[in-house]
């Protein structure tokens, strides 16, 4: 977990405990040995030892143990442990049942999104942070707005210091906050291989949420249109950061509809993490009927009366419905529409569980952050999903000790 997540997480928490909904962090030298854990499973066994010591702060370790089960390849186990349902919504939405609206009619998000795309020059498109599945639309959106004449990415968390990624060619740990996750680390790689320039915005100052939000919309403006004036902008940001209204960010102004003030014109806002799957009890009460509507198993957005549809129009122009996560520790959407293949890690354990198992490409550095990882927590082998390519297996105990290294070739077409 990078120091700067951290920071990021000081400002979360102090936000929610303002509003009662998590308390003050844990010790800070506890953290420090969770930042510099050399994998996600050593950071995890910290932070379990740590809540298990401090129930009284349950939610703030729930939340960080969340994100640590996604960057260890343990989405399935993210979802269930996080303390939250979509939209922030901690006990869950009303029991009542709802309906479809009337004549709402639902289709493939990529190409609808596409064709919207064309008449903004900034798309907004949100993530939960512990959700990889909320990675995977905006890495197809790279390369079909870049066909519609978008430069530049803007990445939450993305550290400043990473002016040298496009030299060096992959992201590391130091990248910044939630990159260490394997498929946030392809939507970066994705984006060098496509021409996008890079734009970190995240405030890593001192200040309150407003002046988060302030210095963010400040940031991303002078480094993309104030550098480039006919530039277009693909902005992947957590949560509320993407909405044009304030209602679910402390009823202060998001960085969407800062930006669009100051743009003077429209920009796109999506919403993904509402409409999603989640525990029993914790998912939004029109996804079920949605998914049930559409009959698909890709991501979808809905239309009423010919337009875009959203769950709250005033805060976003459309909302995403993505498919059921599933049952498996990493759903089908893993493969990133076929690009990736699952494959059995190899038995690097030698018992001593659980395991960590990471996958590097061999043109990249020890210090790239994995394609894959999964963690075999039983007598069973865990799944990589890789593309075609070579890569070096290393198998590590929950204390960082190495104790196995293999090769392995996925063919094209497997």
């Amino acid at each position: 977990m990078p120091i700067q997540l951290r920071r990021i997480q000081r400002l979360l928490f102090a936000m929610l405990g303002a509003l009662g909904l998590a308390s003050a962090a844990p010790a800070a030298d506890l953290w420090r040995q969770i930042d510099a854990a050399p994998t996600p499973l050593t950071a995890l066994t910290l932070a379990e030892g740590g809540a298990a010591a401090d129930p009284a702060r349950a939610s703030r370790w729930q939340q960080s143990i969340a994100t640590l089960h996604a960057e260890a390849g343990e989405p399935r186990r993210a979802l269930e442990v996080f303390p939250f349902g979509p939209g922030g919504h901690r006990n869950g939405f009303a029991t009542e049942s709802v309906s479809v609206p009337q004549g709402l009619r639902c289709e493939a998000a990529l190409p609808a999104l596409r064709a919207a795309a064309r008449e903004h020059r900034f798309v907004f498109i949100n993530e939960a942070h512990h959700v990889p599945q909320t990675r995977v639309l905006t890495h197809a959106l790279l390369a079909a707005l870049r066909a519609e004449g978008y430069t530049h990415f803007a990445v939450e968390a993305l550290h400043e210091t990473e002016a040298d990624y496009l030299h060096r060619g992959y992201p590391s740990k130091r990248s910044g906050s939630y990159l260490a996750e394997p498929l946030f680390a392809e939507l970066l790689r994705e984006a060098v291989r496509l021409g996008y320039r890079l734009v970190p915005y995240e405030h890593m100052g001192e200040g309150d949420a407003e002046a988060r939000e302030a210095a963010q919309a400040q940031q991303l403006w002078e480094r993309s249109i104030g550098r480039d004036p006919r530039a277009k902008v693909l902005v992947h940001a957590g949560y509320a950061h993407v909405d044009r209204s304030g209602e679910r960010l402390f009823k202060i102004q998001p960085l969407a509809q800062r930006i669009e003030a100051r743009l003077g014109a429209a920009v796109l806002s999506v919403d993904q993490v509402d409409l999603r799957s989640d525990p029993a009890g914790r998912e939004h009460p029109m996804y079920r009927p949605l998914l049930a509507h559409s009959g698909a198993s890709t991501p979808q957005v809905c239309r009423l009366d010919g337009k875009l549809w959203a769950l709250a129009p005033a805060r976003n122009d459309v909302s995403v419905l993505l498919p059921d996560h599933g049952a498996e520790e990493k759903g089908p959407w893993f493969s990133l529409d076929g690009q990736r293949v699952p494959v059995a890690a190899a038995p690097l354990c030698a018992q001593r569980l659980p395991c960590q198992i990471e996958a590097r490409a061999v043109a990249e550095g020890a210090d790239a952050v994995p394609a894959d990882r999964c963690v075999q927590r039983d007598g069973r082998a865990c799944t990589l999903y890789l593309a075609p390519g070579r890569y070096r297996l290393s198998g590590s105990d929950a204390t960082g000790q190495t104790l196995g290294s293999t090769g392995i070739s996925v063919a094209a077409g497997r």
